[in-house]
């Protein structure tokens, strides 16, 4: 979408006031930080290995190291993480019904993914509007304290979202030209 500056500052905002609105909503004291982080991990995990053995049986060439690196790079980050929040968890243009004049959010959509996470994985998935856009978010954003520490959350999970894609589409749709796009887009991101 090719918005005019005027229209990208109303849709930040309309976004900055939803997310935080969202992140606001207390979660239930009786949740473990640590079992999410386990259940993140193994889920990661499941994600690299299958990704590796499509990769393997397709014969497609691939860089382990950076894989060993955005392991490596995901596992320094649970270990640190420890402001959950209730997440959108795929919130992206598709999902947001905006007024035509960007002045109201009408609504937003698809919540399959809603859940319990880290709020940078919400950013990472505006990032098809560029960082410019998201510092205009995180800018109206009170919540985000250190937004050079935030940002490079952002782009782990801007990663990390490439990589649940393709998990999806192999478990779900197993379409080979869906999924050669996405490893295509993995290799443009210098992941595998």
């Amino acid at each position: 979408m090719a918005l005019g500056y005027n229209d990208t500052i109303k849709y930040g905002n309309l976004i900055s006031n939803f997310l935080t609105e969202l992140y606001n909503i207390p979660i239930d004291k009786n949740f473990s930080l640590e079992n999410y982080k386990k259940t993140q991990l193994d889920y990661f995990n499941t994600i690299l290995l299958t990704l590796k053995n499509y990769l393997q049986n397709k014969n497609i060439l691939y860089d382990n190291i950076k894989l060993l690196n955005l392991e490596n790079e995901y596992k320094n980050y649970l270990k640190e993480f420890k402001e959950p929040h209730f997440i959108h968890g795929d919130f992206w243009e598709e999902n947001m019904i905006i007024s035509n004049d960007y002045q109201n959010l009408l609504g937003i959509i698809d919540f399959d993914n809603f859940g319990i996470g880290d709020n940078a994985l919400d950013f990472a998935t505006l990032s098809d509007f560029g960082y410019d856009f998201i510092n205009i978010v995180l800018n109206k954003c009170n919540f985000i304290k250190d937004k050079e520490k935030f940002i490079i959350k952002v782009k782990m999970f801007e990663k990390w979202v490439y990589l649940d894609d393709f998990y999806y589409l192999f478990c779900n749709w197993k379409k080979e030209d869906m999924l050669l796009k996405e490893i295509e887009e993995m290799k443009k991101l210098n992941l595998i």
